[in-house]
């Protein structure tokens, strides 16, 4: 290595540069290479995994998904709450109508008392 060091020494200074230019280039080409080879490497073993995992968009429509799934079953859970409730009022009503019916005819069926 010192000896062919020493060759370019004893170079013009002009051939001194055109030979580092040359071997910087050269140097900068092999790193580019090198780094896009494993760049694509990893990010093909990058992507296996992200395709194992639903990315943060699905997360977000699954979890709202999951959000109004609750809120449809909280709904029909009042809805038949309120359909029960109407039903015992309407119930209600019909028993104080018949209680107002028996008491309306018990009334009609007693005796008048007469008065003294």
């Amino acid at each position: 290595m010192k000896k062919q060091l020493e060759k370019i020494k004893k170079r013009p200074i002009a051939e001194r540069k055109k030979i580092a230019t040359i071997f910087a280039v050269i140097l900068t080409l092999l790193v580019v290479i090198v780094s896009f080879i494993l760049g694509s490497i990893f990010k093909t073993e990058e992507k296996i995994q992200t395709n194992n995992q639903p990315n943060s968009i699905e997360k977000m429509f699954n979890g709202m998904e999951e959000k109004f799934s609750e809120f449809s079953d909280e709904f029909k859970e009042q809805k038949d709450s309120v359909k029960n409730l109407t039903k015992e009022i309407v119930i209600t009503e019909q028993i104080e109508n018949k209680t107002r019916e028996v008491l309306n005819t018990e009334e009609k069926n007693e005796p008048e008392t007469v008065k003294n």
